[in-house]
């Protein structure tokens, strides 16, 4: 009997040791997990107050220049003396040429890497009649009206043949300009395309590279589960498209599109009803007014589900229907009026609600004469 007893009492005893050890592995993994998970939350913090940082101060400085020159007397700078303007009107006159559109040539969307040649034209001789004498000279350019073709700065570059000037001319689209508070994070990640910026919490640069990519790699191309905010590939990146998708993870500490969340509440929705949106080549913001928010599935056999990754339609119906849908699932009734011609945007990030479930977040672009503060008293 003392023996078993022995035994019993033995194997007891190394029953709770190896317990201990169990308890003090699982201890040891799940401390360093969460020394991981803090580690990466403060790489995500300081990636997200390091590139607003960088950005709002690069529009700081842009709105002090833009003062700086507002400021400045126009008298003093067109000021010549009175024998240089006498000797200026002896010269013969020459063609104008007009600086802004001697850069043009490329379409906006050769911006983004595509090609597409710009129209030219051969310069036609204009007719002696019609420049018999040197004062009839800039009104042929003005009638004819100069346009640019490639990085050609001659005198009489573009100008179109008065034949021309006649029937229909062909529209040249302004290359895009890239906005000087883009320029500075635009060098460090050419990727970036916008600016977004829906409450106070969730303001981060916009991606465009693939539906993959910045799933797990931040701003600057590290390993980061936050990952970024990325617009599907599917649209333009010129953010052109009827609906604009933009995807982001729904993090724990508010990270990304965790905030989100925060919406399902009519009183929040209240205090930020308006995402604001930048394209890196737009001087203005675009502004959107939110009017659904709902969670769904992302399976096509579950009730729940909606096929969200629709970019443009090919009618009105087709494009009403879908904003009906949006709106009747709504959790919170937003009384705003959604239309055809209006511009969508919708927020994409996890929801647990549903099996591979989505929390959904739609907003239509402000219409001429509409404000922010119009849209917010709608809201209250």
């Amino acid at each position: 009997m003392a023996r078993r007893r022995k035994r019993k009492s033995r194997g007891l005893g190394v029953i709770r040791y190896l317990m201990t050890v169990a308890a003090c592995v699982v201890l040891v993994v799940g401390a360093v997990c969460l020394y991981g998970i803090q580690l990466q939350n403060r790489q995500t913090d300081r990636v997200n107050q390091e590139l607003r940082s960088q950005f709002h101060s690069a529009e700081a400085t842009v709105e002090a220049i833009a003062a700086a020159e507002t400021a400045q007397p126009t008298s003093a700078q067109t000021a010549q003396p009175v024998a240089q303007v006498t000797a200026e009107a002896a010269q013969p006159t020459e063609a104008p040429v007009n600086a802004a559109e001697a850069e043009q040539g490329e379409t906006f969307a050769s911006a983004f890497g595509q090609t597409e040649s710009a129209a030219s034209a051969d310069v036609a001789a204009t007719p002696a009649a019609e420049t018999s004498t040197p004062e009839e000279a800039p009104v042929q350019v003005a009638e004819a009206d100069t346009r640019s073709s490639g990085d050609d700065t001659s005198d009489d570059a573009g100008i179109l043949p008065v034949a021309m000037a006649e029937g229909a001319e062909p529209e040249v689209t302004p290359e895009p300009v890239l906005q000087e508070a883009f320029v500075e994070l635009y060098e460090q990640n050419p990727d970036l395309i916008g600016w977004l910026k829906v409450c106070d919490h969730i303001e981060e640069p916009v991606l465009y590279r693939d539906n993959s990519f910045y799933m797990d790699h931040d701003f600057y191309g590290q390993s980061s589960n936050a990952g970024a905010i990325f617009l599907d590939v599917a649209n333009v990146p010129e953010m052109s498209d009827d609906s604009l998708l933009l995807y982001g993870h729904n993090m724990k500490n508010g990270a990304m599109f965790g905030d989100l969340d925060f919406f399902r509440e009519k009183s929040y929705l209240a205090k930020y009803p308006i995402i604001s949106l930048q394209s890196a080549w737009e001087a203005e913001p675009r502004q959107y007014a939110i009017f659904s928010l709902f969670d769904a599935s992302m399976n096509k056999t579950d009730p729940s589900y909606i096929r969200i990754r629709q970019f443009n339609f090919e009618t009105d119906e087709e494009k009403l229907a879908y904003i009906q849908e949006l709106q009747s699932r709504s959790i919170i009734d937003v009384p705003l009026e959604v239309g055809a011609e209006d511009q969508l945007v919708m927020l994409v990030t996890c929801s647990y609600s549903h099996d591979n479930g989505r929390f959904l977040m739609v907003a239509r672009q402000l219409r001429d004469g509409e404000t922010a503060e119009d849209i917010a008293a709608l809201y209250n």
